[in-house]
């Protein structure tokens, strides 16, 4: 009686087995074959079930009942390995390992445990003892840690990452000064335009109206990399970083994270590449020299700054072909008025010079509107990037710290009296190293004219290019 009210039951989670034209193919529920295979369903049998009942009752709607072969497979195959979500990015940790550490490493590869905790033969290890509170408090801030040795067995590595909850929460805290994303833009008919919409800084209440990342996250891994650098340097107790290091430990001019390298707590600490987008960049970018540069996946890598590094990059090399070009030219004349007249004297070389600066002219006014193009495209016409001021100037004693009245801050600032020493010394330098360029250049001049008079005409060639290469070599001294 049990067997038969689970056989009819069974039959209706795959469609209603009381209308013969519906559900299963048509399949009667009292037939005697579908009964069979519906009992070895219900009773979990681990033995395959018959294939000629399948083959006479189902026939083609196989298809439509769950895989038979599914009762062989083992409890590996049916639970599949974890694997880290690829729209993490990850944030770099590197610590020293001691011999100790290293010897409880092989002792759980052969054993499969660590040797126990107070014995006599128990190594103690140090650099594990001061990874160890770090680490806690890492996780304690809702961070994920992942722990990788390295290849010589010399650094124990910790990947840090942030969950999609927690970056929302660190990216509202940021502000738009330092997180922004684009908003979402339609055209007319409601289709999504790429790279379309404005900026605006981040509200987890908002979060469906921002535009999603190419990498497709809503922040990019270049995001998530200064959210991270964010926590970890607690620059905003809002955040709840792990607070690493407390602020006051910190010598002036250093971060949390650079006062651990400091102290050597850790070696260094980095922001680990996305795999999948450097490899895209790889094949799009630097392997496609000839092709237009992805500067809007550049700019959601790199940063604005590197983007627009590489605009001016693409602008100048764009831009020097025509002056390339009409330099070859005039050389060309050049070389064929030496050869017909004996002479190098090219009524085209002062034309060309009056054409470079006009062209020069032109470049930059055509800069200025391509950067403020660009500027406004990415929303950072009116953003000035923070500047931190240098640590060796942050700690030197010619420095002291007082209130401006412009910023309304405290801030730093040199001692008038070192200033104005420093002022004078470099002014002496670089009049001292113009001096010595242009009496360098006058005296290969005058060596020019000396060894032409003494040597004849027919080794005027060579004479040019020795003052040539020796006044290369003092622009090369002194630069």
């Amino acid at each position: 009686m049990v067997e038969t009210q689970a056989a009819r039951r069974r039959p209706r989670r795959h469609g209603s087995s009381r209308r013969g034209g519906h559900g299963n193919g048509g399949l009667e529920m009292d037939t005697p074959a579908r009964q069979k295979i519906v009992q070895s369903y219900t009773r979990g049998a681990r033995e395959q079930p018959d294939q000629d009942a399948f083959e006479g009752v189902v026939g083609s709607q196989l298809r439509r009942i769950p895989n038979p072969k599914g009762y062989q497979a083992t409890e590996e195959s049916q639970i599949p390995k974890p694997t880290f979500p690829s729209t993490l990015a990850s944030y770099v940790l590197v610590f020293e390992m001691d011999d100790e550490w290293r010897a409880i490493l092989e002792h759980v590869r052969i054993n499969g445990e660590e040797p126990p905790k107070g014995g006599e033969d128990y190594p103690v290890s140090y650099a594990r003892m001061n990874m160890q509170p770090l680490v806690d408090k890492l996780r304690s801030a809702d961070m994920i840690v992942r722990e990788s040795i390295s290849s010589d067995q010399q650094s124990m590595i910790c990947l840090i990452s942030i969950s999609e909850k927690r970056q929302k929460q660190v990216a509202e805290v940021m502000g738009e000064e330092l997180m922004r994303l684009r908003l979402k833009k339609k055209d007319d008919y409601g289709n999504p335009i790429k790279n379309g919409g404005g900026w605006a800084g981040f509200k987890q209440q908002l979060a469906h109206l921002y535009e999603k990342s190419s990498e497709g996250s809503l922040f990019s891994s270049a995001q998530q990399c200064a959210m991270m650098e964010f926590m970890l340097n607690d620059v905003d107790e809002r955040a709840m970083g792990p607070q690493l290091l407390q602020k006051e430990a910190c010598e002036p001019g250093e971060t949390p994270l650079s006062q651990l390298v400091n102290d050597l707590r850790i070696k260094t600490y980095f922001c680990l590449h996305h795999k999948k987008k450097r490899e895209w960049l790889a094949s799009n970018w630097v392997s496609n020299s000839l092709g237009k540069q992805p500067i809007e996946d550049v700019r959601e890598y790199y940063g604005e700054e590197v983007a627009l590094f590489f605009v001016f990059n693409g602008y100048l090399m764009t831009m020097l072909w025509v002056p390339a070009a009409v330099g070859l030219l005039v050389g060309l004349l050049e070389l064929i008025a030496e050869v017909e007249d004996g002479t190098v004297d090219n009524p085209f070389i002062p034309l060309y010079a009056i054409y470079i600066s006009m062209w020069a002219v032109q470049f930059v006014s055509g800069w200025k509107r391509i950067e403020l193009a660009y500027q406004m495209e990415w929303g950072t016409v009116d953003l000035e990037p923070p500047e931190d001021d240098r640590t060796a100037f942050v700690q030197s004693n010619k420095t002291y710290k007082r209130h401006n009245d412009v910023s309304k801050k405290e801030e730093f600032f040199p001692d008038p009296i070192w200033r104005s020493v420093f002022i004078v010394a470099s002014c002496v330098a670089v009049t001292l190293f113009c001096c010595l360029n242009v009496a360098t250049s006058i005296t290969c001049e005058v060596l020019k004219s000396v060894f032409h008079r003494a040597l004849g005409g027919e080794w005027w060639t060579l004479v040019k290019i020795v003052g040539a290469l020796l006044q290369a070599g003092a622009i090369l001294l002194y630069r």
